[in-house]
């Protein structure tokens, strides 16, 4: 194996083991799709089953490995105590009914999808991106250690006179 096909194989390596470190355990090797709902704000809406809700936004994650893709998926009714179970906000003339009624705010408020949400989300193309970098590196630090070889070297002085 040549030295730079050698450090190549080294880099992605290296940088698969910060991707999987950066992640927790639930986060390590995942395939597929995940959602989770991040609280806004409380609301006196009660679900199906009459538990308490809130207002949130929904982000999906794509795994293959580490996060490929974020997709911010909107307003939901989230389940309280639990971020995956949301219920669809309602549109037209029933959001326009709770917030005249009070059970929703209106306007609805801004929010912003979190910042590790996002760097989980492209972890994938992170990690790419800093294994390319560092095989570029080591092929330019072998480069340039070869050049320094193939230079003649000084030749010495000679040596000072003495009276």
């Amino acid at each position: 194996m040549t030295r730079s096909l050698r450090r190549a194989v080294q880099a992605l390596l290296a940088s698969m083991v910060v991707l999987f470190l950066a992640a927790g355990p639930a986060q390590a090797y995942r395939f597929g799709t995940d959602e989770t709902v991040h609280k806004i704000e409380g609301v006196k809406l009660k679900g199906a089953k009459d538990e308490a809700l809130f207002l949130g936004h929904l982000t999906r994650i794509r795994w293959f490995l580490a996060g490929v893709y974020v997709e911010d998926a909107g307003y939901v009714l989230g389940v309280e105590g639990d971020s995956k179970r949301f219920y669809p906000m309602p549109e037209g003339e029933a959001l326009t009914s709770f917030q005249r009624n009070g059970y929703l705010p209106d306007p609805l408020p801004s929010y912003e999808v979190p910042l590790m949400e996002r760097v989980m989300g492209y972890s994938l193309w992170w990690g790419l991106a800093l294994g390319i970098g560092a095989v570029l590196i080591g092929c330019m630090r072998d480069r340039r250690a070869a050049a320094e070889q193939a230079r003649p070297s000084k030749p010495e002085p000679p040596p000072a006179p003495t009276s």
